[in-house]
């Protein structure tokens, strides 16, 4: 009987598929001394070399010359490592490939002139989906389309986890509106029965759920999520349209009628008195 060798799985890390974003705590201001350190060596070397070329000293030379370019790199070293970052921004921060934290508080900021930066937005956004035909509760053939309104709420998962947050988040976005839709009917008589026309707000927060819920492992937070477009597909508008208006008439029949049993019940009690 043989022996069948299956290859063997390699070991699988949870830890490599969790990601939490770390905020990156700045240094307080030592770069300002650093600056400081260059300018003076820069100044120093300047004159070591004046004073030497012009009184013969040749041995200063070499001293001005070293003190140049201590100045030099070390100046250098401050300009590469200062971070400027504008309200409602963050700074990706990450060196030799591993995830180093992220800057969010806004200002001026030192870091390493090794750590690689990458400039993430943290601003409300918001995106249209696409018009979409889809079948409600009822069966009924419907046009709809949705406003996201979306910001990023933990940049280690919206670089790590994903390979393009937007593109992840505008293909779920759109999974969810039509599975949001099929909850609900178009339209309903019943005041109790939440529809998609009638219940914008219980509908609006559904969709907002539903949407959260597949985008959280890419760090995005949903803001609002509401229905900018409801229609009926265009094959079988002209008939609902003919529908309604006569669910109108009826309505206003229904009017007439409940006027005039009131009125005769007006008179009636006119007689007995």
């Amino acid at each position: 009987m043989q022996n069948i060798q299956h290859d063997e799985e390699a070991p699988h890390n949870e830890d490599d598929q969790h990601f939490e974003e770390k905020i990156y705590v700045p240094g307080a201001g030592g770069w300002k001394a650093l600056l400081l350190l260059g300018t003076v060596l820069l100044i120093i070397g300047g004159i070591c070399i004046g004073t030497g070329a012009s009184a013969g000293l040749v041995a200063l030379i070499p001293l001005g010359a070293i003190c140049c370019f201590a100045g030099f790199l070390a100046c250098c070293c401050t300009c590469q490592g200062i971070t400027c970052i504008d309200p409602n921004q963050a700074v990706f921060l990450t060196y030799c490939a591993k995830y180093i934290g992220t800057l969010k508080q806004n200002g001026i900021f030192w870091t390493n002139p090794l750590y690689t930066k990458a400039k993430m937005s943290l601003q409300i956004s918001n995106f249209e989906t696409t018009q979409s035909k889809v079948n409600d509760k009822n069966g009924t053939p419907i046009v709809i389309q949705c406003v996201i309104v979306w910001k990023v709420r933990d940049t280690a998962k919206a670089t790590y986890a994903v390979s393009n947050y937007y593109h992840f988040l505008s293909t779920q976005a759109e999974s969810a509106m039509r599975i949001c839709a099929a909850l609900y009917p178009y339209e309903t008589e019943d005041e109790n029965t939440p529809s998609l026309r009638g219940s914008p707000e219980i509908v609006s927060a559904a969709l907002r759920r539903a949407v959260q819920d597949r985008v959280d492992k890419c760090g995005v937070e949903i803001v609002e999520a509401k229905i900018s477009h409801l229609a009926y597909a265009q094959e079988i508008a002209a008939s609902m349209l003919k529908k309604q208006q006569a669910q109108a008439v009826i309505a206003a029949k229904k009017e007439i009628v409940s006027g005039a049993v009131g009125m005769v019940k007006m008179a009636l009690d006119a007689i007995e008195e």
